[in-house]
């Protein structure tokens, strides 16, 4: 059928309303005969159109994981470098890329590669400084952040974004599991105690995200559980305020201190009492050496906290 109407269309590079080609679909879909035919003798398509986001069919292939369009679209020179509206690049949307195999594993290594071979710039920043390591461990692509970190571990590790991010802070979020994290953590782990622009760690962000698994991995490694953020708190006050008792028990067992006071005067018993968790409480009071009549900078002790909480 697209053998058809490619040939009774007055213009191949037509657009729908987002600005994208029958290209475009081709590569997102993956239809690699159809996008042949598109870019054959007499197909005569655009491989470089941009779509209102400015994103081209490299874009939609490398996000779908298509890495046969990939070399298509090489083969017909497709810039593999070019930037969207955001600055991301072909090899940023791979690291973006949701489609899967049947295991539920990400499967856009492939098309990684494809565009590392190709020379994409594995230290690309997009519009806010993340890079495709960035943005691979804030998706949970553990395979394409495996052929990054192996194009030069060291500079991937410490490459930091506009929030002073590197990759571990927003691995260590776990949005997508610890696959991530404990591949950085392998390849460099000097990074594991930087502190971003509000001073968090990535145990700070572990903490505060409740992920177990990844506070556990940074608490095993050496990460600093008594860093301090730019309000003057630990991990285990974010752990206490979220009201997490199996990050709170972890914390402690790393030898984190549950005196420890923020700019406010508060310890973490204050703010799992401000934040009205009991087991939290009940478990912080239990501990020798913290008082639960001890006052924050206004005076308020925790039970102040929890009748203002209501």
């Amino acid at each position: 059928m697209i053998d058809f109407v490619s040939f009774r269309l007055s213009n191949v590079n037509i657009t729908d309303r987002s600005g994208r080609t029958c290209l475009h679909l081709s590569a997102y879909f993956g239809h690699y005969e159809t996008a042949e035919l598109l870019l054959g003798p007499d197909g005569e398509a655009s491989v470089n159109h941009a779509d209102k986001r400015d994103r081209t069919a490299a874009h939609w292939a490398a996000f779908r994981g298509h890495e046969d369009v990939l070399r298509l679209l090489q083969k017909h020179d497709a810039d593999l470098t070019c930037r969207d509206k955001d600055g991301m690049t072909p090899l940023h949307a791979a690291a973006a890329a949701t489609s899967q195999n049947g295991n539920g594993s990400p499967t856009n290594d492939l098309a990684a590669q494809v565009l590392l071979d190709a020379g994409a710039d594995f230290l690309a920043a997009n519009g806010v400084g993340n890079t495709p390591a960035h943005i691979a461990c804030l998706n949970g692509q553990d395979q394409v952040l495996a052929i990054l970190l192996a194009r030069g571990a060291s500079a991937v590790c410490s490459a930091a974004n506009d929030q002073d991010e590197v990759p571990l802070h927003l691995a260590a979020c776990g949005r997508e599991g610890d696959a991530c994290l404990r591949l950085l953590l392998q390849a460099d782990s000097s990074a594991m105690n930087l502190h971003r622009r509000d001073g968090r760690t990535p145990l700070h962000l572990a903490a505060l995200h409740g992920n177990f698994s990844c506070a556990m991995l940074l608490a095993d490694a050496g990460a600093e559980v008594d860093a301090r953020d730019v309000q003057g708190r630990t991990p285990l006050h974010l752990a206490a305020r979220q009201g997490d008792a199996k990050v709170v028990d972890l914390l402690l067992s790393a030898g984190a201190d549950p005196t420890a006071r923020d700019r406010l005067g508060r310890a973490p018993l204050h703010l799992a009492a401000l934040s009205g968790h009991q087991r939290c409480c009940r478990e912080l009071v239990a501990i020798d050496g913290v008082d639960v009549n001890a006052k924050d900078a206004q005076g308020m002790t925790g039970l102040h906290l929890c009748a203002y909480r209501g």
